[in-house]
């Protein structure tokens, strides 16, 4: 029978109280007092905020994200309420803005990153939700500007720094500060002198 609140209250097969709500911010069912099946809820001008699946309470399974006026802006897999497994956000335009793995919530293995015309902006490994490995970044028009490894979100070891496409500069870098000797070339990419950042 409906109730003032629009809400409804059946009977389920295994005599579970089950209520379907159903109204202006949200539709979907609780059992016995948690969110399960399939919930969408709505922003406050009608449009579609998020659609996804609810294990009591938890979100599981794969999300779709809504910005304020209906538009796609990430869609995912959840696991036990946390974001895990591969996920993508868009720019307002409908472009790609970043696309990678989640585990527990955290970023992990490799990620895209793009530019709010949708080129690639940067690309590298995430270990544990910061910066672990091998990256490159780029510029508008996915030319590349560097390429280097992180540490636990900072810059560490060789990197390699581009003007044009062309070589400009390549050292060893430790906390993100340049150290030991690097080599510098000309605008043609042709080696041209060395800097000492040790000190000797």
């Amino acid at each position: 029978m409906k109730s003032g609140s629009n809400e409804y209250n059946l009977r389920s097969k295994t005599q579970q109280d089950t209520t379907y709500k159903n109204n202006k911010t949200a539709q979907g069912y609780f059992v016995n007092g948690k969110k399960n099946g399939y919930w969408k809820f709505y922003n406050k001008n009608g449009s579609l905020k998020k659609v996804g699946e609810y294990i009591n309470d938890k979100k599981t399974n794969y999300w779709f994200m809504y910005n304020s006026v209906g538009e796609l802006s990430s869609e995912g897999y959840f696991s036990n309420n946390l974001k895990d497994g591969y996920w993508k956000s868009y720019n307002k335009n409908g472009s790609i803005e970043k696309e990678g793995e989640y585990t527990e919530d955290k970023r992990t293995n490799y990620w895209f990153f793009y530019n709010s015309v949708g080129k690639l902006s940067s690309e590298g490994n995430y270990s544990n939700g910061v910066k672990d490995g091998y990256w490159k970044n780029y510029n508008s028009n996915e030319v590349i500007l560097s390429e280097g490894t992180y540490t636990n979100n900072t810059m560490e070891g060789y990197w390699k720094f581009y003007v044009n496409n062309k070589l400009l500069k390549e050292g060893w870098l430790a906390s993100n500060k340049p150290i030991s000797y690097w080599n510098i070339y000309n605008e043609n990419g042709i080696f041209s002198h060395q800097i000492n950042y040790s000190g000797d």
